[in-house]
């Protein structure tokens, strides 16, 4: 877990603990719950990232696969060929 998680558990448990204490004025600590969103959509960016450069390698490693699919069709064909 790290900082930015136990701070956020740490308000949620405070929280928690104002709504059963009936404290009032504590209601803007769920304001700061919402600052996780924005860590998850900051963190997307970094996901559109790496979908984009797994796009950018499978198409040279798709015409890798390819190409060894072909000799190996060529060395089947020629061991059915040669020791028939």
């Amino acid at each position: 877990m790290n900082i930015y998680d136990l701070k956020v558990a740490v308000i949620g448990v405070i929280d928690e603990l104002a709504i059963v204490l009936e404290l009032t004025g504590l209601h803007f600590i769920k304001i700061l719950r919402i600052l996780r969103v924005v860590r998850l959509i900051r963190s997307l960016f970094y996901m559109k990232l790496i979908v984009k450069l797994a796009k950018k390698i499978l198409a040279p490693i798709f015409s890798i696969m390819i190409l060894l699919l072909l000799f190996i069709n060529i060395y089947a064909i020629m061991g059915i060929k040669f020791y028939k």
